[in-house]
Order: C-alpha cells, then structure tokens, then sequence
C-alpha cells in the first residue's frame, strides 16, 4: 500500500504562475509550522514546557531537518526512558515517520523550479501561460532518461500542504498530551 507521502502521478495540465506561487507559499509556511511544533515538542521534552527559549532554539541548531529530527528523537527516547507509556511512545513514532516521508515532499516544493507546464506535460498546448514546478535541470538524481521525478501542480502542493498542517497540528496535540501527562 502506498504511503500518503509518495509522489504524485504527473497532473494532466498546470496552472497560472499566480496560483501555482500562492500553492507553493502556503505549503513551505505550512511546513514551517511543522518545524515549529517540533521545536515546541523538543522543549516540552527536555524541559517539560514547550516554550522555552532556549530549548526551542537547540532544536534548531542542527542546519538539516533529518539531523533535527535524530536530535528530537535521542531526546524523546531519554524523556520515554523516565516516563513510560507505550501509547505515548508509538504515537510519538508515527509523528517522526510522518514527518520524515512528508519531508521529502517538502523539498521537492521548496527546492523545485516553475517551468512551463508544455514543456513537461504533453497534453499541454504550448503558448498558454501554464505552469508547474520539476526539479532542478542540475539534479540528475531526480530524473530518469530526460524525465524529471517529479511534476507538481497547485492541485498536489495544496494537498502537500493540508498535510504539513495536519502533521503540525497533531504535533501540538501531542506536546500538548506529553506537558499535561508529564506534569499530572
């Protein structure tokens, strides 16, 4: 079975510059709360309050969201050692998968170029003004025999999106359950 983080099929046509950018800076804002959840879950572990400041910032040192994360998980595995709770632990567990398989499409968006959509799309006709986003010309990783990985329409980043605010969201809960389980 698929996982929900797993790329797109290419999308059929692609969309004006103007939505396809509002796509874009709503789902990389979206991430950014992602991010800052972590840092408040980071807290909320190490100090048992997720607002302290210096905490939330030692959770953003490591440059790289997958060094966070391996830093977030050390201090979750020491914070489950003194606090047990399978529940809580297996909860915690499904947020890191999450967040590591929704990550990946996190950098296809922010890492990604607009391009017009004919160039990609065949069905497209060239000279409408169409756009989508593919990975960079220069990351031969992300193409197979001229093909690029990936092709990303408003449609999938908005879904990317919604997903990024529903993994934030179930992070705060989570912190929130951990703060008021930890201090009962």
């Amino acid at each position: 079975m698929p996982d929900p983080w797993d790329r797109p099929p290419f999308p059929g046509r692609g969309n004006s510059q103007r939505t396809l950018y509002e796509a874009i800076g709503r789902a990389l804002m979206a991430w950014e709360e992602v991010e800052g959840a972590f840092a408040h879950l980071y807290s909320t572990f190490l100090t048992g309050w997720p607002f302290d400041v210096g905490a939330n910032h030692q959770y953003g040192e490591p440059l790289n969201f997958v060094h966070r994360v391996d830093g977030l998980r050390v201090i979750g595995c020491r914070y489950f050692y003194k606090h047990p709770s399978q529940a809580l632990e297996g909860e915690f567990d499904v947020i890191l998968r999450f967040a590591l398989g929704w990550s990946g499409r996190r950098n296809d968006v922010a890492h990604g170029r607009a391009r017009p959509s004919s160039w990609i799309i065949e069905s497209e006709t060239q000279g409408l003004e169409r756009y989508c986003v593919i990975p960079p010309h220069f990351r031969a990783a992300k193409f197979t025999e001229e093909r690029p990985a990936y092709v990303l329409s408003s449609r999938e980043i908005r879904r990317f999106g919604e997903a990024f605010w529903e993994l934030a969201h179930r992070i705060g809960r989570f912190f929130r359950e951990i703060e008021g389980w930890h201090l009962a």
